[in-house]
């Protein structure tokens, strides 16, 4: 029998050295839109945080040059409620991209979230080759949705995945409806099945270096999160949030 444990200990050793020399490799999700003032940050930040709560090590970078999500993370610092290490912010410009993606995955990240400038074409192209998949945010006015078709152009051509997000949608109104049958309608423009709205939540959480899921977990705003990362989740084949959707 000592030749089978020693036999099953060298394959587990084999076994072991094959996992740490082929880590499964870093997803890279790119919120971005060409059209500014559609919430990019508030995305960008609550699904990092969802990210954590679902057990990944998430991780931000802000190549907005107004860096929000820095700004963001500079109040997460201060803030006695933020209790987990994770995300990681960092602010980069457009010419140090791979550099930064390289030096954030060797860091041991599972998840990372870029968080887009508005206007930029070239640089979203660069990210648009280091992504996994492509969000694409977007108010429900008519502007704004036509707005998509240029992003979703780039990711087209790039042969990426990608969704139009509902984002900032108001609470009282048919809007986000009439919105969300006109995108899903369209074959060009994939929609993810949650709709953000806007909620006083989002500019508290934003305001205070949180998510919501921190800030309020059993808001409204809070479920809408949780549904946007587990579809997000489903689509990447990543762990879901394991505590159940709590708003009515």
């Amino acid at each position: 029998m000592d030749w089978l444990a020693s036999s099953l200990f060298r394959l587990f050793q084999q076994a072991y050295a094959a996992s740490m020399s082929n880590p499964v490799p870093m997803k890279i999700i790119a919120i971005m839109a060409q059209k500014g003032g559609v919430g990019k940050t508030t995305l960008t930040t609550n699904l990092a945080i969802a990210a954590a709560k679902a057990g990944y090590k998430s991780a931000i970078l802000d190549m907005d040059d107004q860096r929000s999500a820095e700004y963001w993370a500079a109040l997460r610092k201060r803030s006695e409620t933020a209790k987990m290490p994770w995300p990681n912010v960092q602010g980069e410009v457009p010419s140090m991209l791979d550099r930064a993606i390289s030096d954030i995955r060797n860091r041991g990240h599972d998840l990372l979230f870029i968080d887009t400038a508005p206007n930029a074409a070239r640089a979203a192209k660069a990210i648009t080759t280091a992504a996994d998949f492509i969000l694409i945010p977007t108010k429900p006015g008519a502007l704004d949705i036509r707005a998509i078709e240029e992003t979703m152009e780039i990711a087209d051509f790039y042969g990426k995945p990608a969704a139009v997000v509902l984002n900032d949608a108001p609470t009282k109104s048919s809007l986000a409806e009439q919105a969300a049958h006109y995108i899903a309608g369209s074959h060009k423009y994939p929609l993810a099945e949650e709709i953000l709205c806007n909620r006083v939540a989002f500019s508290k959480a934003i305001g205070s270096g949180l998510g919501v899921l921190e800030l309020e977990p059993s808001s409204k705003a809070a479920d809408e999160v949780r549904g946007l990362y587990d579809w997000l989740a489903r689509k990447l084949d990543l762990k879901p949030i394991k505590t159940s959707r709590k708003a009515a």
